[in-house]
């Protein structure tokens, strides 16, 4: 079975600008992600997908494959399927896909691993998560000043104004670590497709903001 990384890599980011090549305690941040995932030692393939010259040059100079995916694929409004989908059309021997982002620099090569041994490929993917500070029940959508729950339990008469002890846990994304199949890419047309693996972890490390890079680079 092919396993290959993808590590999506845009020109145009607006909260950090020219993030993906901005020196990271001392080197470029795309950088951390691609020795990561060599340390790893998991991948037949470490794929860069960029549309920008520059940080095609950096992922080469570190050792990564550079696919250069067109300029509709990384607008702002782009969606992860999209470079996922040009990136499995190019190389179709690949069965899995470990996508890696490079916002989140202070992964390691043993969370890589740990996933990927984890992965059960009866799912269509694998996301990391972490806990949420609180539960998703107790959140709302807000429409001309009127609060209206996001999600209703359905064994709990007003979940969002239950105590927390008494809710199941909830998660979210932390731009770690996802798994696909190219099954899953193809067939359900998703990146995560109709079943989801969790791996559960305790950082929440992805960067998006200056505030959250400094906090990075300087714990």
């Amino acid at each position: 079975m092919n396993v290959y990384a993808i590590v999506p890599a845009r020109g145009g980011s607006k909260g950090i600008p020219r993030k993906n090549v901005k020196l990271f305690k001392g080197k470029p941040l795309i950088a951390h992600t691609i020795e990561q995932a060599k340390a790893s030692g998991a991948f037949g393939k470490i794929i860069v997908s960029t549309d920008d010259k520059e940080i095609a040059q950096v992922a080469e100079q570190y050792g990564a494959t550079v696919l250069m995916r067109p300029s509709e694929l990384a607008g702002d409004l782009s969606r992860d399927y999209e470079f996922m989908k040009h990136a499995a059309e190019h190389y179709a021997e690949c069965d899995v896909w470990c996508q890696l982002r490079p916002t989140f620099p202070l992964r390691t090569a043993e969370n890589i691993q740990e996933a990927l041994e984890k992965f059960d490929p009866s799912y269509s993917s694998l996301r990391s998560v972490v806990e949420m500070d609180h539960s998703v029940y107790k959140t709302y959508f807000e429409t001309n000043g009127v609060l209206r729950p996001v999600v209703q339990h359905p064994n709990i008469q007003e979940s969002f104004n239950a105590p927390r002890q008494v809710l199941p846990k909830s998660y979210q994304h932390n731009g770690c670590i996802d798994i696909t199949k190219k099954k899953t890419i193809f067939e359900e047309q998703s990146i995560t497709g109709s079943r989801i693996q969790a791996f559960i972890m305790t950082a929440n490390g992805d960067i998006d903001t200056m505030e959250q890079w400094k906090t990075a680079e300087n714990p």
